[in-house]
């Protein structure tokens, strides 16, 4: 068997159409890292029946289609720009506040998603540990919106990772010592990047 042409539109990476042809002997994918080489053949993969998302490199089969958004490339990413005012800063915040793991002192913000509760009204096939026949599950609640009480639990976690990053940074064994080494820090970035 042969292949002649490939032609990959949303699988992973590739959101816009592509089109590839192979020609005679033997063909090579060439490009710098990150340019979707192993997509292509993941892709290759996945035609020819691969349906093992570990194979094609994805946690589940969700992953292999194109799931970014409507903005790509340059336009995705946040610039940087060189204020009087405010010295180092950049006029977007489409990284959230992180970039590499790192905060770029802009406001942070985290995306949560929260699963439906475990007891529907519609109950769900369940089995009967006793005698191990088929029943449907009891329907013990029917709470409409869990959204705002785990709003206020992801709020606290989020807050305690950032306060342990806090400390990991500025170190300290009391809030005097924390505070000090902050404005430590502060004042070494207002010299490097201007007022904030």
């Amino acid at each position: 068997m042969f292949l002649k042409t490939l032609e990959i539109f949303g699988f992973k990476s590739f959101a816009d159409k592509v089109q590839i042809e192979f020609s005679d002997g033997v063909a090579a994918l060439l490009g710098p890292n990150g340019c979707g080489k192993s997509n292509v053949v993941d892709a290759m993969k996945w035609v020819l029946g691969e349906q093992s998302s570990k194979s094609l490199r994805a946690e589940n089969m969700h992953d292999i289609i194109f799931a970014g958004s409507e903005t790509r490339g340059s336009a995705f990413h946040d610039e940087i720009v060189w204020d009087e005012a405010a010295g180092i800063r950049r006029p977007t915040n489409r990284a959230g506040g992180l970039e590499g793991g790192v905060t770029n002192g802009e406001e942070i913000r985290a995306l949560a998603v929260v699963k439906p509760i475990p007891t529907l009204l519609i109950a769900l096939r369940s089995v009967d540990l006793a005698t191990r026949e088929p029943r449907k599950a009891s329907v013990e609640r029917s709470d409409t919106c869990v959204v705002p009480a785990a709003g206020v639990v992801a709020e606290a976690m989020l807050a305690l990772v950032l306060a342990d990053a806090l400390l990991e940074k500025t170190g300290g064994d009391s809030l005097d010592e924390v505070l000090a080494h902050l404005e430590s820090t502060r004042a070494l970035q207002r010299r490097i990047a201007g007022p904030r």
